[in-house]
């Protein structure tokens, strides 16, 4: 009896399940082909590569990322301080050393380092280097 009882309850959650519509978008970028596009933080010596959010042409998908991308510093350069009251953000240094500049602090970035940037709060990153500096941005809404 049990076991008619938990099939029972069972069946309703299977019907729902296949009614769900799943959208069946694959997402997909090979980096190295992407273009350079500018966005907020990017500079003459900060360049970006969106590979999904902003700065993407097919930016139609994406709900609660912001920006996911890759930022390239020239040798001695800087991008554009940037502050965002909605967002939070993720640095992943994939080759180089570099400073991150957050509030009024300054924080030494090599390669496979990770950090998280609260909504609101001042930042930038700069190469004082004399190698290339790439950074993996992520950036994420924050829902009111």
């Amino acid at each position: 009896m049990l076991k008619i009882l938990l099939l029972l309850l069972l069946i309703p959650c299977e019907l729902a399940a296949q009614e769900r519509q799943v959208d069946p978008t694959w997402l997909h970028r090979y980096v190295p082909r992407l273009s350079e596009t500018r966005i907020d933080l990017t500079t003459a010596t900060c360049h970006y590569k969106a590979i999904f959010g902003e700065g993407d042409n097919e930016n139609r998908i994406m709900r609660s990322v912001a920006r996911f991308g890759e930022a390239t510093l020239d040798t001695q350069g800087t991008c554009q301080t940037v502050s965002y009251d909605r967002q939070e953000e993720l640095y992943f240094v994939i080759e180089g050393k570099g400073v991150l500049h957050y509030a009024d602090r300054t924080y030494p970035m090599r390669a496979n380092d990770f950090t998280y940037l609260a909504p609101g709060v001042k930042h930038s990153i700069e190469n004082a280097s004399n190698q290339p500096l790439r950074v993996v941005i992520m950036g994420f809404k924050i829902p009111p």
